[in-house]
């Protein structure tokens, strides 16, 4: 009882497993006795017991082969893979996400965000083209926006000639998260729209990403 409390306090990755290791431990030493006791009625006995037992552990009881929680964690590995800057990952994860939870608008996000970053970063003009039309496939099923995509719709409007709903966006994302918008402060800056002042370098930042050359 004692290993058994052990393992479900500490072995944190182990705790869903239940603490299998003390009831081994037990069989393994019933099984020292029964070898050097054999009687064959006590040999059916224990050997229809581990069947039992293997039918409890491997059957699909109460749904316990239901993969629905598979959801949740790869959605958590999605989030953390995005956090890492790791953005194929966390396409990869959310894509899974998705599949099963369509309407599932954070990994939408992550989404934008990550296609966002792979145009930033593509090293010749295809795959710049191919990762602009991926993000903005993404930011088409987008229905929440934080001021995050907000700035990268407007990006988006204006290197799509749609300077108006650019505008629009950033000012959006200045309305509802002020203290989360500096860059779309910045680029309403860039563009010569009255916004709150911004470091130099900021605005400068982001007008050679709506540099449309």
């Amino acid at each position: 009882l004692s290993y058994a409390l052990g393992v479900l306090l500490f072995f944190v990755s182990a705790r869903f497993r239940l603490p299998l290791a003390p009831l081994l431990c037990v069989i393994a030493g019933g099984m020292v006795y029964w070898q050097q006791s054999y009687r064959p009625r006590r040999a059916a006995i224990i050997a229809g017991s581990l069947l039992v037992l293997a039918g409890v552990v491997f059957g699909n009881w109460f749904g316990a082969r239901d993969q629905s929680t598979f959801i949740q964690d790869h959605a958590l590995l999605s989030i953390a893979a995005s956090e890492q800057a790791d953005d194929l990952s966390a396409l990869e994860f959310s894509g899974i996400v998705l599949h099963a939870q369509p309407q599932r608008q954070d990994m939408r996000r992550i989404q934008v965000s990550s296609y966002f970053n792979l145009w930033l970063e593509a090293l010749d003009a295809s795959t710049s083209a191919s990762h602009f039309s991926q993000l903005n496939e993404a930011l088409g099923g987008l229905e929440q926006q934080d001021a995050a995509t907000l700035f990268i719709t407007g990006v988006s409007a204006w290197r799509l000639d749609r300077e108006t709903d650019a505008v629009d966006a950033w000012r959006q994302a200045l309305a509802e998260y002020p203290s989360q918008a500096a860059n779309c402060a910045a680029a309403l800056l860039a563009v010569g729209e009255a916004a709150p002042a911004q470091p130099q370098a900021l605005i400068q930042q982001i007008d050679g990403l709506l540099n449309r050359d």
